[in-house]
């Protein structure tokens, strides 16, 4: 809500004003009250109202002297926009105030409707001229500290600089980097994030202080041991508040990247520079939900992407569906990321060779060109920030649902097979086949194929072989002159003895007797 001032010599006139306008809907609340100029200017220095609602004539300092004074004062770093109302219908009144940019003059006696209706559009206007104030202002900052970093600043923006920042060498000034995890938020979420973060650090601190925005949801913001005074001087404990009040908001999980300490603006750029760094151990982090650059100075992060062979034994658990193997594999990945403090470009490479793996397998097992991109677009880590904890989660789920899928693969892969077996079994009947011979072939287990033959075709292998072999026997010796042996040899027996014995068994008759019967 927005302050309001009402200046007016008669008391009855300020408590009509009161009492007669809802002000909370018009987007105001009545702060103070004076009844001459010179008592509203100082008011006005003190409490910095949005609006100041004055009469024209009052004593000490009339209304037009006030808004004078306002407006030509260089002690006001605000100057609050103005109302004036009269009794009086002297054009040379409105015509004075207009030219110190009055927003508009009423008439007594005042009429409820268009004062409401003038304090609205009032209020509308304020909101926007702050907003665009407010983004014009966080602008100049970024693009100062930028500057800054790029050592392109003069002494004089400098020592702006170090106003705006509060920097001065009787404290200790921290750079600080906040990650924000959310996979609710999109890229486009990152001005109105920082906009939430920068009211969360006011309500906080009852300071104003200026945040930089950085790439994947990384704002930066400059803190120093007066901060830290309401916090029992501790840095981890005002980072603390902060996180619950960021998880409050619902924004997401938090992360802080703690730089160096400096006390003096050419130490800025170094503190930036190692917060920055220290979000590189993100993946190290413990449970405290800060990263402080004096604890992780000494330490190299690894940008090495994984052992390629253990994602080779990851692949062949993978296949196997072995759940639990995949689990274990999961946390002891992400317990050597922690452990030699990998980089998280080098842990998404990692992550992404494994799922480069997979997808490969998966259309190795399909005939059909099916475009996998999709499957691989779609994982959560390509489109959101996630905080180390969420990403593990999201990789085992991940590799678990595609052991299910591969082996779901795998199945109606082996049915495919069956079925080109079964095919290649009618085609090569008459050949020496064996179980073993043909699984072998297709790259089966003898046993598997034997028993998901049975299974599809309700009859087993070995069964299945002689059949054909007998029915294209029994053609054979309708329609042609072959002899005995010359037909078990053409359909695949090696023994005529066993043709004749496994004939008779099927049909009750020798193969002999089969011809004479067709032939009588």
């Amino acid at each position: 809500m927005q302050k309001a001032l009402l200046v007016d010599d008669e008391l009855f006139i300020r408590k009509g004003l009161r009492s007669l306008i809802d002000w909370e809907k018009c987007g105001f609340e009545v702060s103070d009250e004076a009844d001459n100029g010179e008592d509203a200017y100082e008011i006005i220095k003190q409490t910095k109202p949005a609006l100041v609602i004055t009469d024209i004539r009052m004593p000490v300092l009339d209304g037009l002297g006030l808004i004078k004074r306002v407006v030509e004062s260089t002690k006001l770093d605000v100057t609050p926009k103005f109302i004036v109302i009269s009794g009086y219908n002297d054009f040379k009144y409105a015509q004075h105030a207009l030219r110190y940019g009055v927003h508009d003059f009423i008439l007594k006696p005042i009429d409820q409707d268009e004062m409401e209706e003038a304090l609205r559009k009032l209020s509308s206007s304020i909101r926007s001229e702050r907003t665009k104030n407010k983004m014009q202002e966080l602008l100049y900052h970024q693009v100062m500290f930028e500057n800054l970093l790029a050592g392109e600043l003069s002494e004089s923006e400098e020592a702006q600089l170090e106003k705006t920042y509060r920097i001065n060498e009787q404290r200790n000034h921290y750079y600080v980097m906040i990650e924000i995890f959310n996979q609710n938020l999109n890229r486009a979420a990152g001005s109105q994030l920082k906009e939430e973060l920068q009211g969360i650090l006011y309500e906080t601190l009852k300071v104003d202080i200026p945040i930089h925005e950085h790439p994947e949801y990384q704002f930066g913001m400059i803190i120093n041991s007066d901060d830290l005074k309401a916090f029992h001087n501790d840095l981890s404990c005002l980072l603390s508040k902060l996180s619950s009040k960021i998880s409050c908001k619902k924004l997401g999980k938090s992360s802080f990247y703690v730089g160096s300490a400096f006390k003096h603006i050419n130490g800025l750029k170094e503190s930036f520079q190692a917060a920055k760094h220290t979000a590189l151990f993100k993946f190290s982090k413990k449970e405290s939900g800060y990263i402080n650059y004096d604890v992780i100075k000494d330490h190299q992060v690894t940008y090495s992407e994984l052992d390629h062979d253990m994602c080779s034994l990851l692949m062949e658990q993978i296949e196997e569906n072995n759940h639990e193997f995949i689990v274990k594999f999961v946390g002891d990945m992400f317990n050597v990321f922690e452990k030699d403090y990998y980089a998280p470009e080098a842990i998404k490479g990692s992550i992404n060779y494994c799922v480069h793996q997979i997808i490969k397998t998966m259309k190795s097992m399909e005939e059909n060109d099916k475009d996998y991109s999709a499957y691989y677009t779609s994982l959560p880590w390509n489109r959101y920030n996630l905080d180390p904890n969420e990403l593990k989660q999201q990789f085992e789920d991940y590799l678990l649902k595609s052991a299910l899928k591969i082996h779901q693969l795998r199945k109606e892969c082996v049915k495919g097979d069956i079925r080109k077996i079964k095919a290649y079994v009618e085609r090569n009947f008459h050949k020496n086949l064996s179980l073993k011979a043909i699984a072998n072939k297709f790259y089966i287990n003898p046993v598997y194929m034997g028993q998901l033959f049975k299974k599809t075709y309700g009859i087993y292998f070995k069964e299945f072989l002689l059949d054909l072999r007998i029915k294209e026997a029994k053609k054979l010796l309708r329609q042609t002159g072959y002899r005995v042996y010359e037909v078990a040899e053409m359909v695949g027996f090696g023994s005529t003895d066993y043709f004749v014995t496994q004939f008779e068994k099927m049909e009750g008759m020798s193969p002999t007797e089969y011809r004479k019967q067709i032939l009588d």
